[in-house]
C-alpha cells in the first residue's frame, strides 16, 4: 500500500529585514526566519522542508501561525550563529532553495513568489485487463491518477559536506510532494491514457542534480476511486530505470511508456 505523509509547502522571493528583538523578560529573542503567503494561495498546496547547521544544542521548530498566512522558522536564542537552508514548492512553480545565516535576535522575512514551471503531456498504455476494477463500479468505472513525486534531492542538498557545518536539525525524511491529481483513466479507452505532470528538467533544481550527479527523483502515480477517492493501486512502468521502479524524471521519454499495476 502507498501512502504519502501530509506536507506543507510554499515558495518565496528573499527580501531580508532585520530588527533586534528581546524577550519580556529582558532576554535576546530567538531569530526567525518568517515566510509570508499570498491571500489567493491555498495552503494545502504549500510545501517547506528546512535545516538549521550550528555548533550547539538543537531547540528549533517550524510551524504555521494561528489566524495568519505565515510560516515561521524559530531557531536557538543560545547559538551565536545558525546557517538555514530551505525548500519550497507550490504547484505550478519552480522549486525554490534559500540560504540565511541568522543570529539572536534577528528577523528576516520572505514574501512568496513564483516562477511559473511548464507542464509535459505523456501517453501511457496499461493492458485493459491489468486496470483496478473502482469502487463503485456501476456509478463510475473512471478512475483518478494522482502524482507524487518522490524528492530524493531534497536530503542532498540539506546534506551535502560543508566545512563549517556542525549539528543539522529540521526536516527532509518523507518528503513526498504532491502533484495533485495528473488524469484520468477510462477503461473504455483500451488502456490508453494521457497524464500531465511539471516539467521538472526546466527547473534550477533539476539542473543542480545534473552537477552533483545525483538523482532529482520520481513520480508515484496512484490510482484511485473517482467517486470516494481511495485507492485502488498503483501504476508503475515496465521497465523501469530505478529499483523503486517509479516514473523517473527525465528529459525524454517514450511516445508511450507502457506501465502495469501494482497494489
Amino acid at each position: 500500500m502507498y501512502f504519502r505523509p501530509v506536507a506543507t509547502l510554499i515558495l518565496i522571493a528573499i527580501a531580508a529585514v532585520f530588527c533586534f528583538r528581546q524577550t519580556s523578560e529582558g532576554k535576546t529573542a530567538p531569530p526567525r526566519i518568517i515566510i509570508k503567503l499570498p491571500e489567493k494561495l491555498p495552503l494545502e498546496s504549500v510545501w517547506i522542508r528546512y535545516s538549521l547547521n550550528h555548533h550547539g544544542t538543537a531547540g528549533e521548530r517550524m510551524h504555521l501561525e494561528d489566524g495568519s498566512r505565515e510560516y515561521v522558522i524559530v531557531g536557538s536564542p543560545d547559538i551565536a550563529s545558525q546557517h538555514a537552508q530551505i525548500v519550497l514548492y507550490t504547484p505550478g512553480c519552480e522549486f525554490k532553495t534559500y540560504e540565511f545565516d541568522l543570529h539572536p535576535g534577528s528577523d528576516q522575512e520572505e514574501r512568496f513568489q513564483c516562477d511559473s514551471l511548464p507542464a509535459k503531456t505523456l501517453h501511457g498504455f496499461i493492458p485493459p485487463n491489468e486496470i483496478p476494477r473502482a469502487i463503485y463500479h456501476a456509478l463510475e468505472k473512471r478512475l483518478d491518477i494522482e502524482a507524487d513525486l518522490e524528492n530524493d534531492w531534497t536530503c542532498d542538498y540539506f546534506l551535502r559536506p560543508q566545512p563549517t557545518r556542525g549539528l543539522i536539525s529540521g526536516s527532509c525524511l518523507g518528503s513526498f510532494v504532491p502533484l495533485g491529481m495528473v488524469g484520468t483513466l477510462d477503461p473504455a479507452d483500451s488502456g490508453r491514457f494521457e497524464i500531465k505532470i511539471p516539467d521538472f528538467t526546466r527547473d534550477p533544481a533539476f539542473k543542480l542534480t545534473r552537477e552533483w550527479g545525483t538523482n532529482f527523483g520520481n513520480i508515484a502515480l496512484v490510482l484511485r476511486d473517482k467517486r470516494v477517492g481511495q485507492q485502488v493501486g498503483l501504476m508503475k512502468p515496465k521497465e523501469s530505470q530505478t529499483e523503486r521502479k517509479d516514473l523517473n524524471v527525465q528529459a525524454e521519454y517514450p511516445d508511450t511508456i507502457i506501465f502495469t499495476t501494482a497494489r
